[in-house]
């Protein structure tokens, strides 16, 4: 009898490893699964603070004698100087799709927005030469700021 339950715990101990392996290797995934989950989760929360964090953007043009400051501030908190042009150095200004913006589609320009991109705000279009290029920038600026503008640069102004 001894003999006979050695053979039978013999044949049974490989097939307890057996489930013992296959029960580890489901947990094992198991585990990975919660992990990558978890990484998954925590991988949306940071993208989703990064996408706010630089949505929040405001844009303030300051004119002191004859140069525009642009600055962007973020989360109204923090401000960066983004550019400085000398308004001298204009070649025209008007309400975007003006005719005399129209000219200037067609050349390769560098454009940049300085707008807020609410569709319904009036933006104007400044072509101005910075450095040893000529660049296309879209403001909006306020009645205040047109009105400067017009003392600064009457030639190349144009309100329609």
């Amino acid at each position: 009898m001894d003999c006979k339950e050695k053979t039978v715990i013999d044949f049974r101990f490989p097939e307890l490893i057996q489930l013992r392996l296959d029960v580890g290797f489901f947990l094992d995934i198991r585990k990975q699964f919660l992990n990558g989950g978890i990484l998954a989760v925590a991988l949306i929360i940071f993208l989703s603070y990064l996408y706010f964090k630089n949505n929040d953007v405001e844009w303030e043009y300051a004119l002191v004698e004859k140069t525009m400051y642009i600055d962007k501030i973020m989360k109204k908190s923090k401000r960066k100087r983004i550019g400085e042009y000398d308004l001298t150095k204009t070649e025209v200004m008007a309400p975007e799709g003006s005719s005399y913006i129209k000219e200037y589609d067609n050349r390769n320009l560098k454009c940049t927005d300085f707008s807020s991109l609410i569709p319904e705000n009036k933006k104007y279009v400044l072509i101005i030469m910075d450095g040893n290029e000529m660049v296309k920038l879209v403001l909006e600026p306020d009645e205040r700021m047109l009105k400067e503008l017009r003392d600064i640069i009457p030639r190349q102004l144009h309100i329609d």
